[in-house]
């Protein structure tokens, strides 16, 4: 059964092994995490920014208060 792209299970298995042994179970978490959090930014930044992510919220206008 053909998955990812033309990857099989054994292709894919053997992947996810080398990089255990590579990085250890410790870090393997971390790196998977960076690695979503990035491709979610990139999607939003490629998608113009759409959404509600404004965290300074409405910007006032200073020229205003003298």
């Amino acid at each position: 059964m053909m998955g990812f792209s033309g990857i099989g299970f054994g292709e894919l298995l053997l992947v996810l092994v080398v990089l255990l042994l590579l990085f250890g179970s410790k870090k393997l978490p971390r790196i998977a995490s960076d690695l979503g959090t990035a491709l979610h930014d990139l999607r939003r930044s490629l998608a113009g920014g759409r959404g509600d992510d404004n965290d300074e919220g409405p910007v006032k206008d200073q020229t205003q208060d003298r």
